[in-house]
Parts: structure tokens; sequence; C-alpha cells
């Protein structure tokens, strides 16, 4: 099988990878396979490969790594091979090993929202400081003037 049985392979979130499965030998009938995926990260098809004398007894599927909108990281999923299934002893039973495989995340975080503007505050100016104070003195001393009745 290639990629190898037991090895692990990385798709990206939309990606394909094809697997061959063949046999070395030659069966004396076809043989079936059935493969799935472990996990929500992935899919296969078609769901069972069929080695046959017609097709030189190999076969093809595609495993495709999930495109969602999630950003959940690299996510790990694993394609399950069930033994294979013939007339033929030498091949009925024998279980090739699962593939695990990663989906790698191509989701990205949105930008955080732009930082308020800080309006300053105005300030007046030394001039004006002055101005106020003397202003501030003159009414202080007029309202302390009493007036007689």
């Amino acid at each position: 099988m290639d990629p190898a049985s037991g090895d692990t392979f990385y798709l990206t979130e939309g990606t394909s990878q094809t697997v061959t499965v063949s046999v070395t030998g030659a069966p004396t009938n076809d043989i079936s396979i059935d493969v799935s995926i472990a996990g929500a990260e992935a899919t296969v098809t078609p769901a069972t490969v069929i080695l046959t004398a017609g097709n030189s007894y190999e076969a093809t599927f595609n495993v495709t790594a999930v495109d969602d909108t999630n950003i959940d990281g690299d996510q790990p999923f694993t394609v399950v091979v069930d033994p294979a299934v013939s007339l033929d002893i030498n091949y009925s039973g024998q279980n090739l090993s699962d593939i695990n495989g990663v989906a790698l995340d191509n989701d990205v975080a949105a930008p955080p929202p732009a930082p308020a503007q800080v309006t300053p505050v105005p300030t007046l100016p030394l001039f004006g400081i002055l101005a106020l104070s003397g202003l501030l003195g003159l009414f202080g001393m007029f309202g302390m003037r009493k007036t007689k009745a």
C-alpha cells in the first residue's frame, strides 16, 4: 500500500491523497477491501476497492481532508483498512495496517478589532490658565463685598 501502512501522511484541509493498494503474486480470485475513516476530519472514496485481474490486482482510493471553518488546529485521523475478502484463501482475511493521517488546519482567527481612537482631552495653554485664575479671583473679591441696605 502506498503510502505505506503505519506511516503518517499530512493533508491540508481541502486537499486529497491517492492511496494505492496492490498485491504481489497472482491471486486466483478477486480481492475486496473496505476502507473507512476514524474521525471527522477526512473522508475516503470509494469505500471499497476491488483488486481484479483486469486492474492488475491494483486499485486506488482517495483520502480528502475536510475543509471546515473551525479553528481547531491540526487534527489526526485514521484510514481504517478492513481485512481482505476473497475466495482465494491466500488473501482472504489478510489485514493491512491502518494508515495514520493529519488534517492540517488552514483556518485563521479573525484579526482583533482595531483599538479605539483616543481623543485627547482639551487643555488650556498657560496663558488661558492664568487668565481663568485671574477671573476667578476677581469674582471671588466681588462676592465677598457686602452691600448695605
